[in-house]
């Protein structure tokens, strides 16, 4: 079962990201202390607002070099979390959460529909359907969890320096 997972020492909160699948990251709040959220409406002009934000935040926090990834995988998470949105006929808003420890980004999409992600085997001549494989090629891990408090769900992905 996916989890989001606080664990505590006496110096430390741990946040263990562990999906379904067996994926898993783990972020050490006090190690990890870039963090931007953006709330946005789930409407297709989101996603430009979104890899912009990503892009801007990621620059101010000096970590240009992820940009291109990481704007990637956060116009194919905000995508997917705006359709996934309207074919549930949930809650019409996304959030999107970047987190750093200057060697990686975390990425986080929430969205209204309790509906997990599922890669497609889409092939070239598919016009849609790449996105959660190129969120895979783009990352070194990713995965969702439910949102209980909302009834949705946060997709992660963990973006690396060396993509």
């Amino acid at each position: 079962m996916s989890s989001e997972h606080a664990q505590h020492d006496q110096r430390r909160a741990l946040l263990l990201l562990e999906g379904p699948h067996g994926r898993r990251a783990t972020v050490d709040e006090q190690a990890w202390p870039l963090r931007s959220h953006l709330g946005l409406a789930a409407r297709p002009g989101a996603v430009p607002r979104a890899r912009h934000h990503a892009r801007r935040v990621l620059a101010g926090w000096d970590l240009g070099a992820l940009g291109e990834p990481a704007e990637l995988v956060v116009s194919e998470l905000v995508t997917n979390a705006i359709q996934a949105c309207k074919a549930a006929g949930a809650r019409r808003q996304v959030r999107l959460r970047l987190v750093s420890d200057r060697a990686r980004v975390l990425i986080e999409v929430q969205d209204g529909s309790p509906q997990p992600p599922v890669p497609v085997d889409a092939t070239a001549e598919d016009e849609s359907g790449h996105g959660l494989r190129m969120v895979e090629a783009m990352s070194a891990a990713w995965d969702w969890y439910p949102h209980r408090a909302s009834g949705g769900k946060v997709v992660w992905a963990l973006v690396p320096a060396a993509c």
